[in-house]
């Protein structure tokens, strides 16, 4: 995230005022913070037009 961040020329402060959070959380996001809220982490991912969601696995055929 923090790549497309820059590349919308957005500071984490300016990031962070977009969605409407503080700081920390964008921090936290781009430091690979092992727990997060989905849904805050969702608010960030909106700004880039994306949301993180459950998807099926593939499965490998058994022999």
């Amino acid at each position: 995230m923090r790549a497309r961040r820059i590349a919308a020329g957005l500071t984490q402060r300016g990031l962070a005022e977009v969605v409407g959070t503080g700081t920390r959380l964008i921090s936290e996001i781009e430091n690979d913070k092992p727990t997060l809220r989905l849904g805050a982490l969702n608010r960030v991912l909106a700004a880039f037009g994306k949301q993180l969601g459950c998807v099926e696995l593939r499965r490998e055929e058994e022999p």
